[in-house]
C-alpha cells in the first residue's frame, strides 16, 4: 500500500456518516407558559424518516422552508460526526483555489475551465485552475465515507446524463440550500428548465472540501471533477424534481 493510500485509509477511519434520517419537525403552537390553559395550541409535528421523504415534502411545500432549514441546521450543528468533519477541514483561508472558487466571478471560471478540459480546448491557465482545485480537494482530510447522502441542486439533469461529469460537484448536507441554488440555476437557463435536486449516495470514499466557514453557513462539501453519477429513480415534484442517484469514481 502506498503512503498516499495509507493516509487515505487513516482519514477514512476517523470519518463516520452523518445521519440524515428520522427527522422530527415542530411548527407553530403556543408558548410554554400557556400549557394546561384554554389558550394552549399544540404545535404541528411532522415526522420524516428518510432523506427522500424530506425532499418530497419540500418539493410540494414552500410554506415552511425557513422552519425546516432552522431545524436541519440546528441538528447538523450539534451532530457529533459533523463536528468531527468540521475539525478535520482544510481552512478556507489557507487555500489558494478554493478561496477563489467560492467568490464570483471565479466560480464560473473554474467550471468553464473544467468543461474546456473535457472538450479538449483548455488553455494552460484553465488547466492550472482545475488541477489546482482538484489537488486541494484530493488533499483534504475530510474523506466522505461510502453510504453518506449528500444533496446537490441544479437546473438540468447533466450530472448523470453525461458521465463522467466533467466539472466540480458542489453538494450540501442541507437540502434547503440546494433548493435555493437549483431555483437560481433554473432561472439562469430558461423558463422551460426545471429545478432538480439530487439525493446522492456515495459509492466510494470521496475527498471533499468543507465550505461551511465564515459567514456562509451552507454545509457545503465540494467534490472533485470527473465523478460518475448513476440515476436510480426520479420523483416529479411541484417546485422541483428529485433524482435518487449514486456517485463515485
Amino acid at each position: 500500500m502506498t503512503a498516499k493510500n495509507q493516509q487515505k485509509q487513516s482519514a477514512l477511519k476517523n470519518m463516520t456518516t452523518i445521519d440524515l434520517s428520522n427527522w422530527r419537525f415542530s411548527f407553530g403552537g403556543s408558548l410554554p407558559q400557556f400549557d394546561r390553559t384554554n389558550h394552549y395550541k399544540a404545535p404541528e409535528i411532522i415526522e420524516i424518516k428518510t432523506p427522500i421523504e424530506l425532499l418530497l415534502r419540500l418539493a410540494d411545500d414552500d410554506a415552511h422552508d425557513s422552519g425546516f432549514q432552522g431545524h436541519i441546521q440546528e441538528r447538523l450543528k450539534n451532530d457529533s460526526a459533523a463536528k468531527k468533519w468540521h475539525s478535520q477541514r482544510t481552512r478556507i483561508g489557507g487555500t489558494t483555489h478554493f478561496k477563489l472558487y467560492r467568490k464570483n466571478p471565479h466560480y464560473d471560471l473554474y467550471h468553464a475551465a473544467a468543461r474546456a478540459i473535457a472538450a479538449g480546448s483548455a488553455t494552460r491557465e484553465q488547466q492550472s485552475l482545475v488541477c489546482g482545485l482538484d489537488g486541494e480537494i484530493a488533499a483534504s482530510q475530510v474523506l466522505v465515507p461510502p453510504g453518506q447522502v449528500l444533496f446537490h441542486g441544479r437546473g438540468d439533469l447533466n450530472l448523470h446524463t453525461s458521465p463522467p461529469y466533467p466539472s466540480f460537484v458542489s453538494t450540501s448536507l442541507d437540502p434547503v440550500v440546494c433548493i435555493y441554488h437549483a431555483v437560481k440555476r433554473r432561472l439562469q437557463k430558461d423558463s422551460s428548465a426545471k429545478a432538480v435536486i439530487y439525493a446522492l449516495t456515495l459509492r466510494d470514499p470521496l475527498p471533499a472540501l468543507w465550505g461551511n466557514g465564515g459567514g456562509l453557513k451552507e454545509w457545503e462539501l465540494l467534490l472533485q471533477t470527473k465523478l460518475t453519477c448513476s440515476a436510480i429513480k426520479t420523483h416529479p415534484g411541484t417546485r422541483f424534481d428529485i433524482v435518487e442517484a449514486t456517485i463515485g469514481y
